[in-house]
């Protein structure tokens, strides 16, 4: 499912280990979802988070192209843009 791929690589980036669905529901219930996103240190990225999303990305690409995700989801779609950007721009 290409929300719950992009889902995964934002959960790891933002460092919380817990990938499974019911976490991404609790992480989107969050009120500080917004603000979690805006204010994210790319320091705090590691090489094995980096290496871990990159290999999510390679296995899931097609779920972090625009056309595919916005199909699926709208909501998602800044998502993955904010994941691909972050692995490629940090």
């Amino acid at each position: 499912d290409p929300v719950a791929d992009v889902l995964s690589a934002v959960l790891m980036l933002l460092g919380i280990k817990d990938t499974s669905w019911m976490s991404m529901k609790r992480f989107l219930g969050n009120r500080g979802v917004k603000e979690d996103i805006l204010n994210y240190d790319t320091h705090r990225l590691t090489p094995e988070i980096r290496a871990q999303v990159m290999k999510l990305l390679k296995s899931k690409g097609s779920s972090f192209e625009k056309a595919t995700i916005q199909r699926v989801s709208v909501a998602a779609a800044p998502f993955a843009a904010w994941v691909k950007a972050n692995i490629r721009y940090s």
